[in-house]
């Protein structure tokens, strides 16, 4: 599997206390305490600001686009197989006017001995798409990676617990610029359908 050089992780009692703090990986400790959980550190980027002649999104068009990205992803990984389990939500990005998107994709009875091939797999497509990708030697076979985009940069994570043959892809986006009105609507959309991070 790949390791990406160069990249640096948070250990200890700070990175377990940020991640008893996120809903997402506080569920996934919480259900699957065999799970490593990896923080990367906080870095010095510069806020990110909307060039001023960047199109704005279509509330329709930033759903369609997010919602074919990971169904991309799903299909390259597991083709032909549907997942068992779909969430997806959308969060205010930090810079005015933007939000993005949060998918949790799982499905369930994936065969022990197919993990590692499948990690390789998502390693492997991850790569040659130019992401920077990080596969842990240790815990859980699994895949974390990040791409650059024009307003932050979107990451994936690919996780297979072997009990009980769990593949989860989440993917989440860099931020799109929709606007304070479609922010309004994606993320009050979100809520109102109670999708929030979990691991089903």
């Amino acid at each position: 599997m790949t390791e990406q050089q160069g990249m640096s992780f948070s250990t200890g009692a700070e990175a377990a206390e940020e991640v008893a703090a996120d809903p997402f990986w506080a569920t996934v400790l919480q259900r699957h305490p065999d799970v490593d959980v990896v923080v990367l550190p906080a870095t010095d980027d510069p806020r990110i600001e909307v060039p001023p002649d960047m199109a704005v999104l279509s509330v329709a068009q930033a759903s369609e686009a997010c919602e074919a990205a990971v169904t991309s992803w799903w299909n390259a990984i597991l083709p032909g197989q549907d997942p068992t389990h779909v969430e997806a939500h959308w969060l205010a990005g930090e810079a005015d006017g933007t939000a993005r998107h949060v998918a949790t994709w799982t499905r369930n009875g994936i065969e022990a001995g197919k993990a590692l091939a499948l990690i390789e797999h998502a390693s492997a497509l991850l790569t040659q798409a130019r992401w920077s990708v990080f596969s842990p030697p240790e815990g859980l076979p699994r895949v974390m990676a990040s791409r650059p985009g024009a307003l932050g940069q979107s990451e994936m994570q690919v996780v297979l617990a072997p009990e009980p043959g769990r593949l989860v892809l989440r993917l989440r986006t860099e931020l799109l610029h929709v606007g304070p009105d479609g922010v309004e609507e994606l993320v009050r959309g979100g809520r109102d359908e109670g999708g929030a991070d979990t691991w089903a």
